[in-house]
Parts: C-alpha cells; structure tokens; sequence
C-alpha cells in the first residue's frame, strides 16, 4: 500500500468498489505500524463510526454521497426516509445537493 499511496495527501481517503474489500484494506491498515505512512494521518471522526482512525476507506457510493451531499449524509438520509410517504411498492427519498 505504501507505494500504491505514494504522492496521495495523507487524508486522501481510499475508494473501493466493493464492501468486502472495503473491509480488508482498512483491516490491513489496522494492522500496519501507527506511523506506517500508508496510514495517513491520525484523525478521530465522531460524526460516523470508522474502523480506524487514519486514512478513510470508503465505498464509492459512499464518497460520492459524502461529496455532493455532505458528511451527514446517511442520517440526513435515514430522517428523510423516515418521514416519507410510501406510494405502493417503492418509497421516494428526495435528497437535496449540499451547496
């Protein structure tokens, strides 16, 4: 991972396409030395629970939510969806773009 990072800002996070690898790489992370400079820089979020505090790993979707609706997205998606009227079948969420 060091070489694949190297260049990166240390809080660039790390995007994946699927959660299972999600999981892995930030595992493999957790079990690199606290200074290992793959792991980015140290950092506690207490907006959203993290596996480890250093470099994020997120799924795209994830960060794409994150970039074009903000870093509460997913709660600001759990309100909305519990507030919205279901039509038969299917339940419409509309999520408003951060600005």
């Amino acid at each position: 991972l060091q070489s694949a990072l190297a260049g990166y800002k240390s809080d660039a996070p790390i995007l994946v396409g699927c959660p299972s690898c999600k999981i892995g790489i930030a595992r493999t992370l957790m079990t690199m030395d606290m200074e290992h400079p793959a792991r980015g820089k140290d950092k506690v979020r207490e907006d959203k629970p993290v596996i480890d505090t250093h470099r994020p790993v997120l799924h795209n979707a994830e960060w794409l939510a994150e970039t074009l609706l903000g870093k509460n997205w997913l709660s600001l998606f759990k309100a909305q969806a519990s507030r919205t009227e279901g039509h038969p079948g299917v339940r419409v969420v509309c999520m408003e773009k951060k600005d």
